[in-house]
């Protein structure tokens, strides 16, 4: 908040401002932000997508969760019908995300993704969001914390 003699101006995290002067109207300044790159954040149980504006702040743009299911230790015959069930889950999965990607347009993107994955995530990605690439790194967390620990991992 910032208080002169005429008027009070707060300031938002998300970077807008509201000007409150003597009346009744709401007067709104919105701040131009620059987007630094696009975030992506994902393994076989969650997805996190976020824009990384220059000095640092970051807007989640969506979540998802898949139905992936985990692995079965059963044994015999079924075993590897179960393992076969949840190759799929994880590609259908991985387009999901995919066909999301494909709504923006002339982005930067950073993925964040587990290595075990890396390489079936690029396999069933489309051509046109690997040109959106510029770096694939490992993380930790993959929902909101991954964005963010993406954004301090690359401005530090």
């Amino acid at each position: 908040m910032y208080w002169n003699d005429s008027e009070l101006t707060v300031e938002n995290y998300n970077g807008n401002r509201k000007i409150y002067q003597c009346g009744k109207e709401l007067h709104r300044i919105e701040i131009k932000r620059n987007v630094k790159y696009y975030s992506l954040v994902l393994d076989v149980n969650n997805c996190a997508f976020g824009r990384v504006f220059y000095g640092g702040d970051v807007q989640i743009i969506f979540t998802e969760k898949s139905y992936v299911p985990g692995k079965h230790k059963k044994g015999g015959q079924s075993q590897q019908r179960y393992a076969r069930n949840r190759e799929l889950a994880i590609i259908v999965w991985f387009k999901k995300i995919n066909n999301l990607l494909m709504e923006y347009k002339d982005i930067k993107l950073v993925v964040g993704i587990s290595p075990v994955y890396e390489s079936t995530f690029m396999k069933y990605m489309h051509t046109y969001n690997k040109e959106k690439i510029i770096q694939t790194m490992g993380t930790e967390y993959c929902d909101e914390n991954g964005v963010y620990q993406m954004a301090r991992k690359l401005s530090s």
